[in-house]
């Protein structure tokens, strides 16, 4: 899977959870806080991707104040989905292979020659996933 759908991916579950939180808040509302947690290495590929979600978070401090946990300090990623379900964290930021022992429909985007070229892949990605996840309240410029 290319770096782009990750990317995709993190912003669909961090703006479900945003589109879940705002209907509740007025308009003077603070920001929503919470720590993110991930276990990328440094120099590594998704350390560079680090830099587009913070860079992202950064843009909107009227809606996020998120502290940054990306190089493991908080643990591995198995451990970090039992702190989001405590409520030690409130971002986790891991695979499609480990969200899918969670939530088992995710599993069918990592099937083995599901798709046939990554044309296929990106149109079901972009055509097909994202709407039924992507909610409309929630609109991310760069």
């Amino acid at each position: 899977m290319r770096m782009q759908h990750l990317h995709t991916l993190c912003l669909i579950f961090i703006a479900a959870f945003v589109s879940w939180a705002l209907p509740g808040m007025d308009a003077k509302a603070e920001p929503i806080k919470g720590r993110m947690a991930s276990s990328a290495l440094k120099g590594s590929v998704w350390d560079r991707q680090w830099d587009r979600y913070i860079e992202d978070f950064a843009s909107r401090p009227d809606l996020f104040n998120v502290d940054y946990h990306i190089y493991g300090e908080l643990g591995a990623s198995e451990p970090l989905l039992g702190a989001l379900k405590r409520g030690r964290v409130q971002f986790v930021v891991t695979s499609q292979s480990l969200i899918s022992a969670q939530i088992p429909e995710v599993a069918v985007l990592n099937l083995p020659y599901l798709f046939e070229i990554c044309d296929v892949s990106d149109y079901v990605y972009d055509c097909c996933i994202l709407p039924l996840t992507w909610p409309s309240q929630v609109v991310f410029k760069s």
